[in-house]
């Protein structure tokens, strides 16, 4: 099973969590989760084996790798807490992050389960 997910915002920089206040991250988590519910990853089933995820940032700009890398922990962080994802250990999850340019500025998310 494939599922896309489309956020209407690109993910963060890692610059700009690392600069928030702990309870602004939190809240932040939290807004994130309620986008990817927005993007109807509830009807996606609970994870119960590995999965490989690609988030697609897309904006304007392009970031540098550890600011790509670094965003990206808020919606893996999301995509736990909602079970999308068992853990974001490379047991559970095969990751993989990219950018492109283009407007307007989004996040693609690619689920699929291992096989």
């Amino acid at each position: 099973m494939i599922r896309m997910l489309e956020i209407p915002e690109p993910t963060p920089s890692l610059n700009a969590i690392l600069r928030m206040h702990w309870s602004s991250r939190i809240k932040f988590g939290e807004r994130w989760e309620l986008l990817l519910l927005e993007a109807r990853a509830h009807f996606m089933p609970a994870a119960r084996r590995k999965r490989f995820v690609r988030i697609t940032r897309v904006a304007s700009r392009l970031l540098d790798l550890d600011n790509l890398w670094g965003g990206a922990k808020i919606p893996i962080d999301a995509m736990k807490k909602l079970g999308i994802v068992v853990d974001d250990s490379p047991r559970w999850l095969k990751l993989s992050v990219v950018q492109r340019k283009g407007t307007p500025a989004r996040t693609e998310i690619e689920i699929r389960d291992r096989s």
